[in-house]
């Protein structure tokens, strides 16, 4: 696959970076409530020869996505495979998200798309390529998202509320990062409120 054709990028930047005024008496979501760290998923080279360097050097990268471009057949499962074996080593690892032509359609714990892709392999493999997200549901893909503008106490009770473990943090569209609910109550508690 070419490095054209895996339009897939790192974020490495927090979430929520606007300034809160004293009137707003809020935090915005950012990290380490937010989970900013995204690995792009290309050839075996570039795993070996940029990824696993940059962990090495301290980088935590907890999100690997697949942007998919149906019907191109870009993943491989042996490839999906040497990916999430070398990624599952880290603890740090905790989310796959899936895109289809740079937009946003869900994502899915590390270890439940590990369970998915050790016991469907090449079918898994087929529903990414394909945009079978009715299909990754059924896997355990989750679909929530919150606009990157939200505070990090409305992330927290939308998590709350809607008993999700952690939500897709969208900017017009575009995933930004994974917020997890443990997360962003570690950083709510470590900020106090503005008065």
């Amino acid at each position: 696959m070419s490095r054209a054709r895996g339009s897939l990028s790192l974020i490495d930047h927090p979430i929520g970076a606007h300034p809160v005024s004293k009137e707003e008496k809020v935090i915005p979501v950012q990290g380490p409530g937010v989970e900013p760290g995204i690995v792009p998923k290309m050839g075996r080279l570039f795993l070996d020869s940029e990824i696993l360097p940059r962990i090495k050097k301290g980088e935590h990268f907890t999100t690997l996505f697949f942007n998919s471009h149906p019907p191109s057949q870009m993943y491989h499962a042996e490839f999906i495979k040497e990916y999430i074996n070398e990624l599952d080593r880290y603890d740090f690892f905790r989310y796959i998200a899936f895109l289809e032509n740079g937009d946003y359609r869900g994502w899915m714990k590390a270890s439940t798309f590990i369970t998915m892709v050790n016991k469907n392999g090449d079918e898994a493999a087929t529903w990414i390529n394909n945009g079978n997200y009715e299909r990754l549901r059924k896997e355990g893909m989750h679909t929530a998202s919150l606009d990157r503008s939200k505070t990090a106490q409305q992330a927290y009770d939308f998590l709350s509320n809607s008993n999700e473990e952690a939500v897709a943090i969208l900017e017009f569209g575009r995933l930004i990062g994974i917020a997890s609910r443990d997360g962003i109550a570690g950083q709510l508690l470590a900020k106090p409120l503005v008065r």
